[in-house]
């Protein structure tokens, strides 16, 4: 049952587009205090260590400081949908730490792997048997992203189960597991590089090292990467031939045709993976080693580890002079020919660390910082700080860190929440590390934590759910160490459900209201302002806070013909999020005289790069003009 809850709700996130609307917290928040409020009703005994407390009690903070930063937000709306989606992280970090008997960890952590290796499959399959009728824009049909829609965000959900199949393959219970383990390999490698996401590579990379430092039974999980490396590495290097795969704005039809010749090659290359896996298995079975024969293979591995960087230092410079070439490439002052290679080819993209689109957000972050250094500018504040401020028409609703962002939003209070937060459950992988799963789920917590510092993967609860039941389990596993539990008590228990079923109560209520708001969005797309003006209605009943349903609304009837209608509406959209300069504009468009020329110069306040709000400082054309122009 743990295992199946575990896959059922990681393919589902996955699936609906990585978690990233609301709707999808609301429905995931729902499942989790259903399967709470079961654990604290029937559940005998719920017993918590003081590291499981501390990780609960810090991530309430934060949320309860998230809630609390709708009073002084510069985005209250925003403010309020960051309260959602951190509540829905509260909610399942604690249905996993009350409801997951410790015993049940390596099933859950199983339930996740076997969840992120289909979503992996389903994205590989994307290639070889696309979808009809729909031309993809040239850079999602060039980089894996579905069914998440963010290929970087792919790329970071493959990593970590690439470590949790590793982990399996080394120390799983039965040859069962370790070889069905090993066959995701090929497939969860081959989609993170296809994905070109460097950030990606560098965090699963870290994760990797961090789970041969931590975990007792490092000889173990490095023979096992030895034995199953080889056929991943081909399906990698396979790939990374294809020219349809390989080349930015390649055809569809030649991405599909290329996809088809390589699945049967992944299919076998998963085949020689499994016996990997199998033949290794037998021989952990049938050999005994001595102490001093593992000594030895240690001492041979460290020689030919430290062989390998002196081959890397002496080819491409020394730590120093590493260091400092990746700063110039990142910071984007890489050589011409490096920009140029690009271009070219995707596979030259994972050689560079190039990003100075990245360095500019997070620059904007600390100076957000600046204005409220403690309690930050309210939780989701970031993008109308952005647009307010940017100097290039740059889009970014995030800071690319969740760390940054933070900071920018909750000030040193909320980022220190956070923080904590997540690094107790290394805390407890230290305490647990003699754990044979351990070390490999330590390693895929340290891909996710590393990630979500340079990526907006906790915008993404398909990777950000996944990474904290991960960072739970590590506490549930430290349980074991003989830490001191505490007993709930029956009177937490009996106080806590009327407070699940509150919550339970508004996450339906949310629920219709964000649902119908997303409906009037895609009516008013389609043109069906009858529709939209229906769902947009339900919107207002259900989030009378958010200024975009009323927004929607105003589109709605003016697309119905409704002006005054539509600007009143637009009116009670601007009172509610003034911060949007998209309702300004609307509102803009809806009025006349003085009052447009107002609306437009608010807008242009919030967004002056933005291109309706540019071409409104055009001048219309002459009859001259636009006789030369045709």
């Amino acid at each position: 049952m743990v295992a199946g809850g575990a896959f059922v709700v990681t393919v589902a996130l996955a699936a609906a587009n990585g978690g990233y609307s609301p709707s999808a917290w609301n429905w995931t928040t729902l499942l989790l205090v259903w399967v709470l409020a079961v654990a604290l009703v029937l559940r005998e005994r719920i017993a918590l260590s003081r590291f499981e407390m501390a990780t609960l009690a810090c991530l309430a903070a934060f949320v309860l400081l998230t809630g609390l930063s709708i009073a002084w937000s510069h985005d209250s709306p925003q403010s309020i949908l960051e309260l959602q989606r951190g509540f829905l992280y509260l909610i399942g970090l604690a249905t996993v730490l009350a409801s997951v008997r410790m015993r049940s960890i390596p099933h859950l952590l199983g339930g996740l792997l076997a969840g992120i290796a289909v979503v992996a499959t389903y994205s590989l399959l994307a290639r070889p048997f696309p979808a009809g009728g729909e031309e993809l824009d040239p850079i999602f049909s060039s980089r894996l992203s579905d069914p998440i829609g963010y290929w970087n965000a792919l790329g970071a959900f493959a990593g970590m189960g690439v470590l949790l199949a590793l982990g399996f393959a080394a120390h799983g219970r039965g040859i069962v597991s370790r070889a069905a383990s090993a066959t995701t390999l090929p497939i969860l490698l081959t989609t993170l590089y296809l994905t070109f996401s460097r950030g990606a590579w560098i965090a699963l990379a870290i994760g990797l090292v961090a789970a041969i430092t931590l975990g007792s039974k490092r000889l173990s999980l490095i023979t096992a990467l030895l034995a199953l490396a080889p056929a991943s590495i081909a399906a990698v290097l396979i790939s990374s031939q294809s020219d349809a795969l390989t080349t930015p704005g390649a055809s569809q039809q030649a991405i599909a045709a290329a996809g088809r010749d390589l699945a049967p090659t992944i299919l076998l290359l998963v085949a020689v993976s499994m016996g990997a896996a199998v033949a290794l298995t037998l021989a952990d079975r049938r050999f005994e080693f001595s102490a001093a024969a593992r000594r030895g293979y240690a001492v041979g591995l460290a020689i030919v580890a430290l062989a390998c960087l002196a081959v890397v230092f002496t080819r491409l410079g020394g730590p120093l002079e590493l260091a400092e070439k990746a700063y110039v490439s990142f910071a984007g002052n890489a050589p011409e020919e490096e920009r140029l290679a690009l271009g070219s080819s995707l596979n030259q993209r994972l050689f560079t660390l190039q990003s100075r689109g990245r360095v500019v957000v997070w620059e904007a972050a600390l100076d957000q910082r600046k204005v409220s250094p403690w309690f930050g500018s309210g939780a989701g504040s970031f993008e109308q700080y952005w647009l307010r401020t940017r100097q290039a028409p740059t889009q970014s609703r995030d800071a690319h860190s969740l760390y940054l962002e933070t900071l920018a939003e909750l000030g040193w209070i909320g980022a220190a929440s956070i923080l904590v937060t997540l690094a107790l459950p290394i805390v407890a992988a230290i305490w647990a590390r003699q754990q044979g799963l351990v070390a490999a789920a330590f390693g895929a917590y340290a891909t996710f934590m590393v990630h979500a510092g340079v990526d907006w993967d906790w915008e993404l609860p398909a990777v950000a759910l996944v990474g904290l039941v991960i960072g739970a389990s590590l506490l549930r596993l430290a349980s074991r160490q003989g830490r001191r539990r505490k007993t709930l008590p029956p009177r937490v228990r009996n106080a806590a459900i009327p407070l699940l079923v509150a919550a339970f109560v508004a996450s339906a209520l949310l629920l219709l209201g964000n649902r119908a708001l997303a409906a009037a969005e895609s009516a008013a797309d389609a043109g069906d302002w009858t529709e939209a003006e229906q769902q947009a209605t339900t919107a207002t009943r259900w989030l009378p806070w958010a200024g975009q349903a009323w927004q929607q609304l105003g589109r709605a009837q003016l697309g119905l013909g409704e002006a005054v209608e539509a600007r009143e509406s637009l009116l009670e959209g601007a009172r509610k999020d003034p911060s949007d300069w998209r309702i300004h504009y609307d509102l803009g468009v809806a009025s006349g005289g003085a009052e447009r020329e107002r609306a437009y110069e608010e807008a242009r306040e919030l967004n002056r790069l933005a291109p309706d709000i540019q071409a409104l400082s055009k001048p219309a054309p002459t009859q001259e003009s636009a006789q030369r122009a045709e």
